[in-house]
C-alpha cells in the first residue's frame, strides 16, 4: 500500500545464498545465476532469478549489473538492490520486475547510470483515492490506464473515462477526468489523483497497478508553478520528506527566502483518505516517507524567475524501506486540536505550543492550509496575522496564558456546526475558550462542545476566536446582574461583557491616573473598544453607565 504501513529498513550488506559471490563466482536461484565476469561487473543469465525477503536481508551493493535477454531479474516485495554503477536489461520491461503486495514492495536504488526498463507493481489500498507518481516516466497514460483494470472507469467500448487526472496549477482546480483518448507520458515527479476499485474473487481483493517503461535514476529538476503543484516520487525506492539527512524538505523548502518552496507552506502536503483532508509534513512531523509511486502536494512563491521555479530530486534523498508510514505527530508539545462539524463532516486544525516559536511566521513549523474543493474548512490565523490561513499553527510554550487566535470557517453548505476539542500535554493556566461574537457567547470546549448556525457560503474569519488565557476562567459566574466584567486581548483591545446602555462611556486610566482612552459605548452585552499603542502594566477601566459608575482592573499586555 502507499500509506499505513510499518516502517522496516534493511541493510546492505553481502547477498544471501547456498555461497557468496568471492567462494563461487556467482549465486544461483531457481535455475538462474548471477556470474561475475569482472570484478564489479555482474550479469543475470539464463532464467528468471528471484530476490526473496529471506535473501533480501542480506543483500550486497553491486559495481555494474546487466540483465541478459535470455533472462529476467524480479525484487519481491521485502527485496532491495543497489546498484552503484551501471544498471543494463537486454530483456526489456519484463527482464526487470519489481513486486509488491499489502505489506510492502521491492526496492531498487542505482546510484550510478541506467538506460534499463522494467515493471514496477504499487499494491494500493481499494475504494480510496489516490496521488500516484509514476517511476517510469515516459510510459503512455493511455497505456497504463488500459493495462490497469483496478483504476475505476465508465463508459462503452471506445468512449472510457477513467478515474484519474491530474490538477491544474493555475487554475487551483482539478482537471477533467482522462478520457480514452488521452495522449502524453507520465513525466518525470509529476503527481496525479486515481481512484481504484478492488478486483473481484480475492479476500481481500487485492489493487494493484502495474508501471512499465524506463527506471530512472539520477538527480532531476522538475518544472513547477506559482501555487499549488501535485508532484510525486520518480524513483523505484522510498525518498525521504524530512528530518533525516539529505531529505525533500531541506532541499526544497530552506528557511532563507531562496528556496522555492513557499515559506507559509513549508511542509508536504499527503492525501488522508480516512480523514478526507491533506496533512501537512514539516519539521514537527516524525521522520516521514514517500514510497516509490507516491504523489503529493507542494506550494511554490509566486514572483520566482523561471530559473528558480524548479523543485529537486537527488539520489541522496533514496533510501531503502520497502514498508513507511506517513505519520503527522513527531514532536511531542502541547497541543490543541480544534475540531467543527456539519452533518457528518468533521474537519479540524492544530494549535501547538514549541519552545522557541513566536506569534508570527515561524517557517517549516506552521503550516497553511490547502483546501481545494472543501465543502467545510477550519483554520486559524496567525496571532501577528500574515494574511495566510493556517492548518498548523505553532505558538509560544511561554505564552499560552495570554493569547486570542482567529478562527476561520468556510462551509459550502452551512448548518449547525459544532465545536470541540481535544487537548495534549496543556499547562494548568491553559484555556480553550471558544468567543462567537455574533452571539456575544464564551464557551469553554473542555467542558462543552458548542452549537451554532452558519450561513452557507461562510468564509474567512472575524466572528469566531479561541482564548487559551485563564482571564475568563470561571465565566459562568463573572457576569451578575448589574456587574460588568473587562479584560484585554493583548494590547490591541479590550473586551467589556455585560449590559450597558447607549449612553454609556468608558474611561482608561494609566498608573499615574492620567486618562488615556475615553469611549462612548453602544447598548448590549459585548462592547470592544481599541487600544492605543499602550505599553504592558495595569490599567483602570471606569464604566458610567447613566451614573451608575464600576471601576475594573485590566492588565495590557504585548
Amino acid at each position: 500500500m502507499i500509506v499505513n504501513h510499518k516502517i522496516l529498513l534493511f541493510a546492505t550488506v553481502l547477498i544471501y545464498g547456498i555461497q557468496s559471490f568471492a567462494q563461487t563466482g556467482g549465486i544461483y536461484n531457481n535455475g538462474a545465476h548471477i556470474v561475475s565476469n569482472s570484478k564489479s561487473y555482474w550479469v543475470v543469465k539464463n532464467g528468471n532469478f528471484t530476490l526473496t525477503s529471506e535473501s533480501a536481508v542480506n543483500l550486497a551493493t553491486m559495481g555494474n549489473l546487466m540483465i541478459n535477454n535470455d533472462a529476467s531479474l524480479t525484487l519481491t516485495n521485502k527485496s532491495c538492490l543497489t546498484v552503484n554503477g551501471e544498471l543494463t536489461n537486454s530483456k526489456g520491461i519484463t527482464g526487470l520486475v519489481l513486486k509488491s503486495t499489502s505489506e510492502a514492495t521491492g526496492s531498487l536504488i542505482v546510484e550510478g547510470t541506467t538506460t534499463c526498463t522494467g515493471t514496477v507493481e504499487r499494491d494500493l489500498s481499494y475504494n480510496k483515492l489516490h496521488l500516484i507518481s509514476s517511476p517510469t516516466a515516459d510510459q503512455n497514460i493511455i497505456d497504463f490506464l488500459l493495462d490497469n483494470k483496478d483504476i475505476a472507469v465508465k463508459g462503452s467500448a471506445g468512449a472510457y473515462t477513467f478515474a484519474m487526472t491530474d490538477y491544474n496549477t493555475l487554475g487551483n482546480s482539478w482537471n477533467d477526468y482522462f478520457i480514452s483518448c488521452k495522449t502524453g507520458t507520465f513525466g518525470i515527479g509529476k503527481g496525479y489523483l486515481a481512484f481504484t476499485i478492488p478486483d473481484v474473487g480475492a479476500t481481500p481483493p487485492p489493487t494493484v497497478v502495474t508501471f512499465k517503461g524506463g527506471i530512472h535514476a539520477g538527480s532531476t529538476d522538475i518544472a513547477v508553478m506559482a501555487g499549488w503543484n501535485l508532484i510525486g516520487n520518480p524513483y523505484t525506492s522510498t525518498i525521504k520528506i524530512n528530518k533525516v539527512d539529505n531529505n525533500f524538505l531541506s532541499s526544497n523548502a530552506s528557511i532563507e527566502p531562496t528556496g522555492p518552496i513557499d515559506q507559509s507552506y513549508a511542509a508536504v502536503y499527503f492525501w488522508n483518505d480516512g480523514l478526507k483532508t491533506y496533512e501537512p509534513i514539516n519539521n514537527l512531523s516524525d521522520a516521514t516517507y514517500a514510497q516509490s509511486g507516491q504523489g503529493f502536494f507542494v506550494k511554490v512563491k509566486n514572483g520566482l524567475l523561471d530559473a528558480d521555479r524548479h523543485l529537486t530530486f537527488t539520489p541522496s534523498m533514496q533510501v531503502h524501506l520497502t514498508t513507511a508510514e506517513f505519520k503527522s505527530g513527531g514532536l511531542l508539545v502541547p497541543e490543541i486540536k480544534l475540531m467543527a462539524a456539519i452533518s457528518n463532516n468533521s474537519v479540524s486544525t492544530m494549535i501547538k505550543f514549541v519552545e522557541g516559536a513566536t506569534n508570527g511566521l515561524d517557517v517549516g513549523y506552521d503550516a497553511g492550509i490547502f483546501k481545494p474543493d472543501s465543502g467545510l474548512v477550519v483554520y486559524t490565523k496567525l496571532v501577528n496575522d500574515n494574511g495566510v490561513d493556517f492548518q498548523l499553527q505553532c505558538l509560544p510554550a511561554k505564552d499560552y496564558d495570554k493569547l486570542v487566535i482567529p478562527v476561520g470557517i468556510d462551509s459550502k453548505s452551512g448548518g449547525e456546526i459544532v465545536f470541540s476539542v481535544e487537548t495534549f500535554q496543556l499547562e494548568a493556566g491553559c484555556k480553550t475558550i471558544l468567543e462567537d461574537k455574533l452571539t456575544n457567547t464564551f464557551t469553554d470546549l473542555s467542558k462543552n462542545n458548542y452549537k451554532t448556525v452558519v450561513v452557507a457560503n461562510s468564509t474567512g474569519t472575524g466572528r469566531f476566536y479561541l482564548h487559551t488565557g485563564d482571564i475568563i476562567s470561571g465565566m459562568e459566574n463573572q457576569v451578575q446582574p448589574g456587574k460588568l466584567t473587562a479584560y484585554a486581548v493583548r494590547n490591541i483591545e479590550i473586551r467589556v461583557i455585560g449590559e450597558v446602555g447607549n449612553d454609556a462611556v468608558a474611561t482608561l486610566y494609566n498608573g499615574l491616573g492620567q486618562v488615556v482612552l475615553l469611549k462612548k459605548l453602544g447598548a448590549g452585552s459585548l462592547n470592544i473598544i481599541g487600544l492605543p499603542n499602550l505599553s504592558s502594566g495595569i490599567y483602570l477601566l471606569n464604566i458610567n453607565d447613566n451614573g451608575r459608575t464600576q471601576t475594573i482592573k485590566v492588565m495590557v499586555r504585548k
